[in-house]
């Protein structure tokens, strides 16, 4: 399949791991293929630098030792072991606030006069999808749905260009966290996420997005395991993995 020459440069890159380093990888990739394959949209902002540094990865560099990196790693504890990608994730776009990123959310609940707002947030963290307690076949559009419909009415308030979502596998209990295996399909159909249409009600509208790519965790801690990207391309899948 012909893939564009910005594209082709994320496809071929030779990202070595040398221990730990997956989950920054993988962001990594799907950040840059969004970047590329919306180039009107501001995806990296200051961290533009840092994440081409990666990608060239001349000889001897390391993104822990490496200039351009010091910036986005300020405030990131314990960079020998494996990292949560929801953290790295929320811990890049909140320091380097891109555009693309910059929206808000609300939870509200009906109230006398007016809508009451009982929780907000910025999209520059992922949105938090929770799958059902027993194991089922979910489709991502499903899991947006229930986000929606909690107890309080959850919606965006302001929608990003680009919105990032974090399905929740692990439920912490007996003093240890437990993965959530239950299959979750995408494909490259839109998904839609209610925003609300004015400041004082519960009306919604549809926000549309078409996803571009997919971090998968492969394993049962997040302190272990292997992360990579799925990207999306006129119909199609890139399965990448570092080091290969």
């Amino acid at each position: 399949m012909p893939v564009e020459p910005r594209l082709q440069e994320l496809l071929q890159a030779r990202l070595h791991n040398d221990g730990n380093l997956c989950y920054v990888h993988s962001v990594a990739l799907a950040l840059m293929w969004c970047g590329a394959a919306l180039p009107e949209v501001e995806v990296l902002g200051t961290a533009r630098q840092a994440f081409r540094a990666l990608l060239l990865q001349r000889p001897g560099f390391h993104p822990w030792s490496a200039l351009s990196w010091t910036s986005l790693l300020h405030g990131w504890p314990d960079r020998r072991r494996q990292h949560d990608v929801h953290e790295w994730v929320s811990h890049c776009l909140t320091r380097v606030r891109p555009s693309a990123f910059q929206g808000t959310w609300q939870a509200r609940q009906a109230a006398a006069r007016r809508a009451q707002v009982t929780d907000s947030g910025a999209t520059f963290t992922p949105l938090i999808l929770h799958l059902p307690a027993a194991e089922g076949d979910w489709r991502l559009q499903e899991l947006i749905w229930q986000w929606e419909a909690q107890a309080s009415q959850h919606a965006l308030l302001h929608s990003p260009q680009l919105l990032c979502l974090c399905l929740a596998r692990y439920d912490h209990h007996d003093g240890a966290a437990h993965k959530n295996c239950s299959v979750v399909r995408f494909g490259h159909e839109s998904v839609a996420c209610a925003t609300f249409t004015d400041p004082n009600s519960l009306t919604v509208t549809q926000t549309e997005y078409r996803i571009q790519s997919v971090i998968v965790h492969l394993g049962q801690s997040t302190r272990h395991g292997h992360y990579r990207a799925f990207l999306s391309h006129r119909g199609s899948w890139f399965y990448t993995d570092d080091n290969r």
